[in-house]
């Protein structure tokens, strides 16, 4: 079956179009790739929510995240530290390759950075998330599409 010019033109515009408006947000990639792992929940357990003298706060917690499981995309307004007690994480950051920690090792959250953090090992990962904030200040704000809802994961009660 032959199809004319004008057929194989339009099919070719609206195939384009199709593919145009199914095209992966930027928020859903770092460097281009979407990171491995299942987005969920962590438990989570605060340890310090304290003012520094300067009048920032220092808040740590204790996170424990699932195996296979990652965080959403993410940006932290402030620089943060996590540190891998016990298991294995690998940070994807924007303009970065990916950093695995194992346990004992520690990888830097630097502020306005996409990032999320990956449990690339073979059992849940045990760590210290610390960070040094403005008093009262968001830790981290989700900047993954449809996953705003865990917005609330990595949240100090306010003092």
């Amino acid at each position: 079956m032959k199809f004319p010019l004008a057929a194989f033109i339009v099919l070719g515009l609206y195939t384009g179009h199709i593919f145009a408006g199914s095209e992966i947000d930027n928020h859903e990639t770092i460097n281009g790739s979407i990171p491995p792992g299942l987005i969920a929940r962590a438990s989570e357990s605060l340890l310090i929510n304290q003012q520094h003298p300067s009048g920032n706060d220092i808040v740590i917690m204790k996170t424990i995240r699932p195996k296979g499981t990652r965080t959403p995309i993410h940006q932290h307004p402030s620089s943060g530290t996590t540190c891998v007690i016990s298991g294995e994480m690998t940070l994807y950051l924007e303009d970065a390759s990916p950093e695995k920690a194992i346990a004992g090792t520690c990888y830097a959250m630097p502020a306005g950075k996409k990032m999320a953090g990956v449990n690339t090992g073979t059992s849940d990962a045990v760590m210290l998330d610390i960070f040094f904030t403005p008093k009262g200040g968001d830790l981290w704000t989700v900047v993954e599409p449809h996953h705003q809802n865990l917005q609330d994961q990595l949240a100090p009660p306010k003092q």
